[in-house]
Protein backbone atom coordinates (compact mmCIF):
# COMPACT_ATOMS: atom_id res chain seq x y z
CA UNK A 1 0.00 0.00 0.00
CA UNK A 2 1.06 3.56 -0.94
CA UNK A 3 -0.14 6.38 0.98
CA UNK A 4 0.05 10.01 -0.03
CA UNK A 5 2.56 12.08 2.39
CA UNK A 6 4.70 14.74 3.62
CA UNK A 7 7.94 14.15 5.84
CA UNK A 8 8.96 17.01 8.70
CA UNK A 9 12.26 16.98 9.25
CA UNK A 10 14.13 18.93 11.78
CA UNK A 11 16.58 18.60 14.63
CA UNK A 12 15.85 18.74 18.20
CA UNK A 13 13.90 21.75 19.30
CA UNK A 14 12.63 22.91 15.67
CA UNK A 15 8.77 22.29 16.41
CA UNK A 16 8.38 19.28 13.95
CA UNK A 17 5.82 17.73 16.86
CA UNK A 18 4.01 21.21 17.35
CA UNK A 19 4.08 21.84 13.46
CA UNK A 20 3.08 18.13 12.40
CA UNK A 21 0.37 17.96 14.41
CA UNK A 22 -1.39 21.69 13.73
CA UNK A 23 -1.13 20.10 9.83
CA UNK A 24 -3.09 16.82 10.93
CA UNK A 25 -5.73 18.54 12.08
CA UNK A 26 -6.80 20.10 8.07
CA UNK A 27 -9.14 17.50 6.46
CA UNK A 28 -7.61 14.82 5.08
CA UNK A 29 -3.92 15.19 6.83
CA UNK A 30 -3.02 12.60 9.18
CA UNK A 31 -0.08 13.55 11.77
CA UNK A 32 2.07 10.59 12.55
CA UNK A 33 5.07 10.73 14.42
CA UNK A 34 7.38 8.02 14.77
CA UNK A 35 8.59 8.93 18.81
CA UNK A 36 4.74 8.83 20.04
CA UNK A 37 4.26 5.28 18.19
CA UNK A 38 7.40 4.14 19.68
CA UNK A 39 6.11 5.41 23.24
CA UNK A 40 3.12 3.73 22.56
CA UNK A 41 4.32 0.36 22.16
CA UNK A 42 3.14 -2.14 24.49
CA UNK A 43 5.09 -5.85 24.97
CA UNK A 44 1.82 -7.14 23.06
CA UNK A 45 4.17 -8.50 20.12
CA UNK A 46 7.51 -10.05 19.96
CA UNK A 47 8.51 -7.44 17.32
CA UNK A 48 7.49 -4.74 20.36
CA UNK A 49 9.07 -6.49 23.25
CA UNK A 50 12.68 -6.50 20.60
CA UNK A 51 12.12 -2.76 20.37
CA UNK A 52 11.32 -1.71 23.71
CA UNK A 53 14.41 -4.01 25.12
CA UNK A 54 16.54 -1.58 22.46
CA UNK A 55 15.27 1.18 23.53
CA UNK A 56 15.61 0.57 27.43
CA UNK A 57 18.94 0.08 26.59
CA UNK A 58 19.87 3.19 25.21
CA UNK A 59 19.75 2.08 21.48
CA UNK A 60 18.31 3.63 18.42
CA UNK A 61 15.63 0.92 17.13
CA UNK A 62 17.54 -0.93 13.95
CA UNK A 63 16.09 0.43 10.68
CA UNK A 64 14.18 -3.03 9.58
CA UNK A 65 12.71 -3.70 12.80
CA UNK A 66 11.41 0.07 12.65
CA UNK A 67 9.97 -0.07 9.72
CA UNK A 68 8.05 -3.40 10.51
CA UNK A 69 6.46 -1.37 13.37
CA UNK A 70 5.88 1.58 11.50
CA UNK A 71 4.22 -0.41 8.90
CA UNK A 72 1.97 -2.49 10.76
CA UNK A 73 1.36 1.02 12.84
CA UNK A 74 -0.04 2.28 9.47
CA UNK A 75 -1.78 -0.92 8.81
CA UNK A 76 -3.78 -0.51 12.03
CA UNK A 77 -4.32 3.19 11.36
CA UNK A 78 -5.83 1.95 8.04
CA UNK A 79 -7.97 -1.28 9.80
CA UNK A 80 -9.65 1.79 12.29
CA UNK A 81 -10.71 3.72 9.61
CA UNK A 82 -8.80 6.39 11.33
CA UNK A 83 -6.44 7.11 7.58
CA UNK A 84 -8.01 6.95 4.02
CA UNK A 85 -5.10 6.10 2.23
CA UNK A 86 -6.84 6.93 -0.85
CA UNK A 87 -7.85 10.50 0.33
CA UNK A 88 -5.85 11.34 3.23
CA UNK A 89 -2.26 12.57 3.08
CA UNK A 90 -0.06 11.39 5.81
CA UNK A 91 2.17 14.04 7.81
CA UNK A 92 5.20 11.82 8.86
CA UNK A 93 7.45 13.07 11.40
CA UNK A 94 10.57 11.18 12.56
CA UNK A 95 10.78 8.74 9.69
CA UNK A 96 12.59 8.20 7.24
CA UNK A 97 15.51 8.76 9.65
CA UNK A 98 18.33 7.58 8.38
CA UNK A 99 19.13 6.61 4.18
CA UNK A 100 18.17 3.36 4.47
CA UNK A 101 14.91 4.16 5.99
CA UNK A 102 14.14 6.41 3.10
CA UNK A 103 15.35 3.75 0.79
CA UNK A 104 12.97 1.29 2.50
CA UNK A 105 9.99 3.47 2.69
CA UNK A 106 10.24 4.28 -1.44
CA UNK A 107 7.65 2.05 -1.97
CA UNK A 108 5.33 2.74 0.64
CA UNK A 109 5.25 6.50 0.30
CA UNK A 110 4.48 9.32 -2.71
CA UNK A 111 6.46 12.12 -0.89
CA UNK A 112 4.75 14.97 -2.51
CA UNK A 113 6.46 17.93 0.01
CA UNK A 114 9.44 17.64 2.45
CA UNK A 115 9.29 20.56 5.61
CA UNK A 116 13.18 20.92 6.51
CA UNK A 117 12.69 23.10 10.31
CA UNK A 118 15.94 24.16 10.92
CA UNK A 119 17.51 27.98 12.05
CA UNK A 120 21.21 29.10 11.21
CA UNK A 121 21.13 29.77 15.01
CA UNK A 122 20.91 26.40 16.92
CA UNK A 123 21.24 28.49 20.13
CA UNK A 124 17.44 29.64 19.88
CA UNK A 125 16.82 25.69 19.46
CA UNK A 126 19.12 24.47 22.71
CA UNK A 127 16.98 27.61 24.42
CA UNK A 128 14.09 25.82 23.65
CA UNK A 129 14.72 22.74 24.90
CA UNK A 130 16.32 23.89 28.39
CA UNK A 131 13.20 25.67 28.74
CA UNK A 132 11.28 22.86 28.17
CA UNK A 133 13.10 20.89 30.26
CA UNK A 134 12.59 22.62 33.28
CA UNK A 135 8.99 22.86 32.68
CA UNK A 136 8.62 18.95 31.82
CA UNK A 137 11.23 17.91 34.16
CA UNK A 138 13.44 16.64 31.93
CA UNK A 139 16.41 15.55 33.35
CA UNK A 140 17.69 14.29 30.58
CA UNK A 141 17.43 17.55 28.40
CA UNK A 142 20.98 18.90 29.23
CA UNK A 143 23.29 21.03 27.11
CA UNK A 144 25.44 18.36 26.67
CA UNK A 145 22.89 15.57 25.54
CA UNK A 146 20.89 18.39 23.35
CA UNK A 147 24.58 19.54 21.68
CA UNK A 148 25.17 15.40 21.02
CA UNK A 149 21.60 14.95 19.63
CA UNK A 150 22.28 17.99 17.47
CA UNK A 151 25.31 16.15 15.73
CA UNK A 152 23.36 13.01 15.22
CA UNK A 153 20.78 14.87 13.59
CA UNK A 154 23.10 16.73 11.60
CA UNK A 155 24.97 13.74 10.78
CA UNK A 156 21.97 11.36 9.41
CA UNK A 157 19.67 13.95 8.43
CA UNK A 158 22.19 15.80 5.40
CA UNK A 159 22.43 11.97 3.78
CA UNK A 160 18.92 11.47 4.20
CA UNK A 161 17.64 13.92 2.97
CA UNK A 162 20.39 13.78 -0.04
CA UNK A 163 17.90 10.72 -0.78
CA UNK A 164 15.46 13.30 -2.24
CA UNK A 165 14.92 15.63 -5.49
CA UNK A 166 16.04 18.96 -3.98
CA UNK A 167 13.04 20.80 -5.76
CA UNK A 168 10.66 19.27 -2.72
CA UNK A 169 12.48 19.95 0.22
CA UNK A 170 11.31 23.50 1.71
CA UNK A 171 13.54 25.07 4.57
CA UNK A 172 11.63 26.74 6.85
CA UNK A 173 13.33 28.82 9.34
CA UNK A 174 12.14 28.07 13.10
CA UNK A 175 13.85 31.20 14.43
CA UNK A 176 11.17 33.29 12.86
CA UNK A 177 8.01 34.26 15.23
CA UNK A 178 5.28 31.38 14.91
CA UNK A 179 2.83 33.47 12.39
CA UNK A 180 5.85 33.68 9.99
CA UNK A 181 6.81 30.04 10.34
CA UNK A 182 3.14 28.81 10.00
CA UNK A 183 3.18 31.04 6.25
CA UNK A 184 6.16 29.81 5.29
CA UNK A 185 4.66 26.20 6.25
CA UNK A 186 1.41 27.32 4.23
CA UNK A 187 3.36 28.69 1.11
CA UNK A 188 5.59 25.46 0.89
CA UNK A 189 1.85 23.42 1.10
CA UNK A 190 0.74 25.93 -1.73
CA UNK A 191 3.46 25.58 -3.43
CA UNK A 192 4.24 21.83 -3.42
CA UNK A 193 0.71 20.09 -3.53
Amino acid sequence: MSYKAILVFGPPGSGKGTWGKMLGEMPNFLHVSSGAMFRAMTDATELERKAISKIDAGYLVPDEMAMDIWRQHMETLVDMEVLDPVNDCVILDGLPRTWVQAEMVDTDLNISLILSLDCADRSVLLERLLKRAKTENRNDDTEETIQKRFEVYDAQTVETLSHYQAGIIYKIDVALPPHLIFKSIGDALAAGL
